[in-house]
């Protein structure tokens, strides 16, 4: 059966770090590149995608990660398994990989996952890594290793062992331990059996009082069965009633548990029901408006607030006082016209006396310019206030009197515009007489509304942190979802445990016995357990007593130890000798398929030299234990295969080896045609020798699918497929 891949795709995988495809030809695939293209990393995904478990926790796969790549290394092969197609899909995550890990499987129609799949490939690709590995797949350098490190014999050791699970060396060991072991135990026993044999001739004098400690034993355990059954059905209702008394305990404390935290429930509930029913009214308007306020405004409404209404007093007083010049200045203006009517009057009154005199009225002219003298005199006479001193005091008042009516206008239109802000006051409406408007009446109801909603929103706001205060201390049993989970889980406990309670039928009956009666039967218990301990420690000292009779004085029993001794003596023998038998019998079968392996070896190792070394080399000689010779046409004679010998190079030991592995793989593939996986295996071949090797590689090609990595390829490169790698 020929198998050869068809096509594998990278992603994350090595320095793969993008999805990359790669298709294979049924011949000669040539994979070229300069160091770090990344070669060894295609060989590699090739044994991961055969063997590698993608749910593997191991250093190697997770180091194979793409380092840039965020979730792991993807790896799809598409092969040919004679004629039925195979495709398997792996994936290896970063993390997890337990867990996220996939493995698919198609085999012609049956698709496969996981375990399943996993277990599928196992049955079809039967041939065990490190039989792969040493055979069709030859990385470099691993040709001169075998001469240095191990013997052809030794490889052969280790494909047998894997492909056969059979690891012959630890099966010899094991046998030889086991002898070992059963030759230990032949003396104890041949010991032992002298001790009873010995022993059997002092067994007559032990009988009596062996006899006896029986009887006291019997006597005593009898006894024990007694208060082991008083103590079991004792115990059994006293741990039922404690265990009662702990659920009616646990019940009690339960439903205080339950309480409480119903209480803190319905507190919470009712203090947060009392917290939103807070927070509405003072987000409610006119209280709404009092939040919007900036900072310092209520102190500074009531600092207005005193000011106006001290401004206004000022003004009034100051209007009293404007009132009060204006007055006087009206009575010093009244004066004056007075002073001036009397003067006229006293001139007229004398003007009339002197014509009333030349008249001849003497009486009356006299009585004219007395009066008119009068007159004259009070005018003079008349002391008051001067006119332009009581202008000038009317004028300052007025003064005065505007200043303070501006200072009360300007405080008014502020106090006006944090009361419109609060909300308590409207904007005034313009007035059309062209009046100065009062707006005293307004700015004290507003400000009276404003102190009611303030003390208000005072009260509200105690309130709220009465509440929140509340509500944080009930915080520090917990949180509401918690309480409330413990009050279900709770209450859920306490119906399961009042149902329990409730269906059990002796609950009831046990609970009417009262603690001093079962005080009393515990102690009684004490009691038992007390003497029970005693016998029991008696029951020890007997049959110590009786052992170190039944091994000295009784002699059925010894008769009896004897006779199965010298049985298991005989057992042993019969052991040791099969034993040494299936030594011997492996040894030789081991000789026998080391020494069966080389005729078939030989030949086909024979088929390659002449190819790979011009027929330079042609004779090979396997000793039984496969050590390999090649006849050496200078020399004359067959030499061993060493680097350390001078009549190899380096180049030729790998022909030499190569040719070797090649027959290898042809003898213990068991007839399936593996396709080759050569890793720049002849590093060290000059031209003409790495011609040969490609030339029997492409003769190979024709029944064997060849997958050459290498950095290097001659010119004549027979046709075959080329891959072609680059660095970037």
């Amino acid at each position: 059966m020929r198998i050869w891949f068809e096509r594998l795709v990278l992603e994350g995988y090595g320095r793969f770090g993008e999805r990359r495809e790669f298709r294979f030809t049924p011949g000669f695939n040539l994979i070229t590149g300069a160091n770090e293209s990344g070669k060894s990393t295609l060989l590699s995904a090739l044994l991961d995608a055969l063997y590698t478990n993608p749910a593997t926790e191991a250093r190697e796969a997770r180091e194979r990660i793409h380092w840039r790549h965020p979730t792991g290394w993807r790896l799809e092969l598409s092969l040919q398994l004679g004629d039925t197609p195979v495709r398997i899909a792996k994936f290896h995550p970063k993390d997890s990989p337990r867990r996220y890990a996939e493995f698919h499987l198609q085999v012609g129609q049956e698709t496969l996952a996981g375990s399943d799949a996993l277990s599928r490939w196992e049955q079809l690709w039967s041939l065990p890594r490190e039989v792969y590995c040493a055979t069709a797949c030859v990385r470099q350098r691993e040709l001169a290793l075998l001469a240095r490190d191990r013997t052809l014999a030794s490889l052969q050791q280790q494909l047998r062992q894997s492909a056969l699970a059979v690891d012959l060396e630890p099966i010899l060991k094991a046998i030889r331990e086991r002898k070992k072991q059963l030759a230990t135990e032949q003396k104890t026993l041949a010991e032992r059996l002298n001790a009873h044999q010995q022993a059997y001739l002092q067994a007559k004098q032990s009988t009596e009082e062996y006899q006896r400690i029986r009887a006291q034993l019997a006597h005593n355990r009898e006894r024990l069965r007694e208060i082991d059954a008083t103590l079991q059905q004792e115990s059994g209702i006293l741990e039922r009633w404690k265990a009662l008394y702990t659920q009616r305990q646990r019940l009690s404390h339960l439903q205080e548990q339950v309480k409480r935290a119903f209480d803190w429930l319905h507190n919470h509930e009712t203090l947060q029901a009392e917290k939103q029913r807070l927070e509405s009214q003072l987000a409610a308007p006119p209280l709404s408006a009092l939040a919007q306020l900036p900072d310092g405004a209520q102190e500074r409404i009531r600092t207005l607030h005193a000011a106006y209404r001290h401004a206004r007093e000022q003004e009034s007083q100051q209007a009293e006082r404007l009132k009060e010049a204006q007055q006087a200045l009206q009575q010093a203006t009244g004066q004056v016209r007075a002073r001036r009517g009397l003067l006229a009057m006293g001139l007229a009154l004398m003007g009339a006396g002197a014509l009333l005199l030349q008249q001849g009225e003497r009486w009356a002219g006299f009585l004219g310019l007395g009066l008119g003298a009068l007159a004259l005199l009070v005018s003079l006479l008349w002391r008051s206030r001067t006119l332009a001193a009581a202008q000038a005091n009317a004028q300052v008042l007025q003064a005065q009197l505007e200043a303070q009516r501006a200072q009360r206008r300007a405080t008014e239109t502020e106090l006006m515009s944090l009361l419109q802000q609060a909300g308590v006051m409207a904007p005034p409406a313009p007035l059309r007489n062209g009046a100065e408007p009062d707006y005293a009446d307004e700015i004290a109801r507003a400000y009276a509304q404003l102190e009611t909603l303030l003390q208000q929103r005072e009260t509200l706001l105690n309130d709220l942190r009465t509440v929140q205060n509340k509500l944080d201390a009930l915080a520090t049993m917990g949180t509401y979802d918690s309480v409330k989970e413990q009050y279900r889980a709770q209450s859920v406990e306490i119906a399961s445990l009042e149902a329990a309670l409730r269906n059990d039928p002796i609950a009831h009956e046990l609970s009417q016995i009262p603690a001093e009666q079962m005080a009393q039967r515990e102690a009684r218990l004490q009691e038992l357990q007390a003497e029970r301990e005693r016998l029991q420690a008696e029951c020890h000292r007997l049959e110590g007593r009786l052992d170190a009779l039944t091994l000295q004085t009784d002699p059925d029993e010894l008769a009896l130890l004897i006779e199965r001794d010298t049985a298991r003596q005989r057992t042993l023998a019969q052991q040791l000798e099969v034993l040494e038998l299936t030594e011997s019998l492996l040894k030789g079968a081991n000789e026998n398929y080391l020494r069966d392996l080389s005729p078939h070896l030989k030949p086909r190792i024979e088929a390659y030299l002449p190819a790979l070394t011009q027929n330079r080399y042609t004779q090979v000689q396997l000793g039984n234990d496969l050590e390999m010779s090649v006849y050496h046409t200078e020399r004359g004679e067959p030499l061993p295969l060493d680097e350390k010998l001078p009549a190899w190079s380096a180049g030729t030991l790998d022909q030499l080896f190569f040719a070797c592995r090649l027959g290898l793989c042809e003898a213990l593939s068991g007839g399936a045609r593996l396709p080759l996986l050569l890793d720049d295996p002849l590093v060290y071949a000059d031209e003409w020798r790495l011609a040969e090797a490609f030339a029997l590689l492409g003769r190979l090609a024709t029944e064997t699918q060849v997958l050459y990595f290498t950095c290097r390829a001659p010119a004549d490169f027979p046709q075959g497929h080329v891959i072609a790698l680059d660095i970037g």
